[in-house]
């Protein structure tokens, strides 16, 4: 998109960080596209900080109790939901979003798939909907799953497996923001 006088383009972008520029696309799609970017690289590092912490209990046989481990996971569940939607957001248009915003989050997604299907790298997970959805509303989504009768919950915690627990008979266990190893 080229600059014109509804839209012109910026003097000077500041930034603490390396932004590349793709001239096919306007300065605020590169803006944007650098914010999932970033979102990205921080979901990767809390990952491997999570991984880090689960190592911190070599005796512990698939459940980790440290005591960053809920932080973490909250902040794994923020950059997830933001790079989900600005990078791989393909849905219809949202209530407060402009037809031009529309335009430009569909032209993201296209070009972020693209990039990824050129490399191969799969994107399953992050434009899932309900996924994304589910991270960025958890609230809603807590409030009604903790409505549930005879449901135990394993909220905010790093496990090996998903099968490690026995619930006693009548009871059946939901996952929250729990991040399983094996899967």
């Amino acid at each position: 998109m080229a600059a014109s006088r509804n839209h012109p383009e910026p003097a000077a972008i500041w930034s603490n960080r390396l932004i590349v520029f793709d001239k096919d696309m306007s300065n605020a799609q590169n803006i944007i596209l650098a914010q999932g970017r970033d979102a990205l690289v921080a979901l990767i590092n809390r990952i491997d900080h999570l991984y880090g912490l689960m190592r911190a209990f070599p005796t512990l046989i698939e459940f980790y109790p440290h005591p960053e481990i809920p932080q973490v996971l909250s902040e794994l569940c923020y950059h997830q939901g933001v790079a989900s939607n600005i990078l791989l957001n393909d849905s219809g248009p949202r209530r407060d979003e402009g037809d031009i915003e529309y335009r430009m989050r569909l032209e993201r997604y296209r070009y972020t798939k693209s990039f990824c299907d050129a490399q191969r790298v799969p994107t399953d997970v992050l434009r899932n909907k309900q996924i994304r959805n589910r991270l960025t509303h958890i609230d809603e989504y807590l409030f009604k799953a903790m409505k549930r009768s005879n449901t135990g919950f394993c909220i905010d915690s790093a496990i090996g497996r998903r099968d490690q627990f026995s619930a006693p008979a009548g009871i059946t266990i939901q996952f929250c923001r729990t991040f399983i190893a094996a899967e």
